[in-house]
């Protein structure tokens, strides 16, 4: 992927991030003033905003010492 690239998904990120979050707030405040007692229990809604569809899938990574190193070849993969 180009570095443009890049720099552009980060700013559209950013941008629907701050939006998402203003969005929240908006919709907290209204639910406050219309009903203070069941707020406390209301869930954040990002709407539109949401920036779920952006996010990778999740990396597997490798467990601390499970090195793909055989015992039996001895020394560092690294090196030939």
């Amino acid at each position: 992927m180009r570095q443009e690239d890049r720099r552009r998904e980060r700013l559209e990120k950013r941008r629907l991030k701050r939006e998402g979050t203003r969005h929240a707030r908006r919709n907290l405040k209204r639910n406050l003033e219309q009903n203070p007692d069941e707020a406390a229990f209301d869930e954040v809604d990002y709407g539109r905003a949401s920036t779920a569809h952006l996010n990778g899938p999740p990396r597997e990574r490798p467990e601390p010492g499970d090195g793909d190193l055989d015992p039996t070849l001895g020394g560092s993969p690294f090196t030939s």
